[in-house]
């Protein structure tokens, strides 16, 4: 199987080629039978050619990883460290916000961009993969413990698999957030933390990981620079840089049930194949998957639809 690298630019970052779809979509020619979008698994698509897909920022980075590798930590190492079901309203623990993160939310709500939202489902993500990896549970960070602090502790120099399940924010989309960052748990902050963990912010970590999962994190977004894909080539390269190998990370606000499946089982495909191998063999499992329709328990949801499966890309390092 041949392995190809994209380096696509502009707008072309926001497309995951592996929903690109070849031939003649007859299935979509008059009323379709079966499971509810079952249609859609009848195309061919990029993913079903024998290619082994992962994306880069830029040549160079590949370059800058092969000849500059990160020497290994003295530290004991650890096989996963996670973040997770940060919270990000004081309704959630009957707690306060820090002051800078007040501020920041107060921001986010009247530039139009809406509370943030929990996710409940994405600690049950990071219980299920660290089960998978024969974890240690006090590296999961859930909840109170998912902060900005602890992300500076020295376990993540040491972390082969590092893991965040958050929300993701573009720079320059709301005032007060210049760049792309990930929200983490917004109360009990030390004073200069705001709870959100921006690119430059990355670019000041020690990182060891093998992978770093950027799940259930929007880094497409909206707006012109969203457009452009500069959230996303913004973010792969500043965990690239801080030492990590590779990434997966999502084009856009990925369905929960969805990514916690994929995720998961590109980790237990991971134990036998290849990285881009593992999120693709996991991603065609997925194009064949039903589960019962939200709203007739007796209908069927295809999983074929690129939404559910097409989002997640690995970037960086296939080895």
């Amino acid at each position: 199987m041949s392995q190809l690298f994209l380096s696509p630019d502009d707008f072309l970052f926001t497309l995951p080629f592996e929903a690109l779809v070849d031939g003649d979509p007859q299935a979509f020619q008059g009323a379709p039978a079966g499971p509810y979008l079952g249609e859609y698994a009848t195309l061919h698509y990029l993913i079903d050619q024998p290619y082994l897909i992962t994306y880069l920022p830029s040549a160079s980075a590949l370059r800058s990883l092969r000849q500059f590798p990160k020497p290994p930590s003295d530290q004991p190492p650890r096989t996963l460290v996670a973040f997770a079901d940060p919270i990000f309203s004081p309704e959630q623990e009957g707690e306060q916000v820090s002051q800078e993160s007040h501020l920041t939310r107060q921001i986010l709500t009247c530039a139009g961009a809406g509370d943030l939202r929990p996710l409940p489902q994405s600690a049950e993500q990071a219980q299920i993969i660290c089960d998978k990896l024969q974890g240690r549970k006090e590296d999961l960070y859930l909840q109170r413990r998912a902060t900005e602090e602890n992300v500076h502790r020295p376990d993540l120099q040491v972390a082969h698999y590092l893991l965040f399940s958050t929300h993701g924010l573009l720079g320059g989309d709301f005032p007060g957030v210049a760049e792309p960052a990930l929200a983490l748990t917004l109360i009990d902050n030390p004073p200069g933390m705001d709870g959100f963990l921006t690119m430059s912010e990355v670019l000041g970590l020690d990182l060891h990981a093998d992978l770093t999962i950027l799940s259930a994190c929007n880094t497409y977004g909206q707006g012109e620079k969203a457009g452009r894909g500069e959230g996303f080539a913004g973010l792969t390269r500043s965990f690239l840089y801080a030492g990590t190998k590779s990434i997966l990370v999502t084009h856009w606000g990925v369905e929960a049930e969805a990514s916690r499946d994929l995720m998961v089982r590109t980790i237990q495909q991971m134990q036998s194949h290849s990285k881009p191998q593992a999120l693709r063999e996991a991603k065609r499992q997925m194009k064949g998957d039903t589960r019962p329709y939200p709203d007739d328990p007796s209908g069927r949801l295809s999983l074929a639809h690129p939404f559910f499966w097409a989002p997640f890309v690995l970037v960086g390092e296939a080895e």
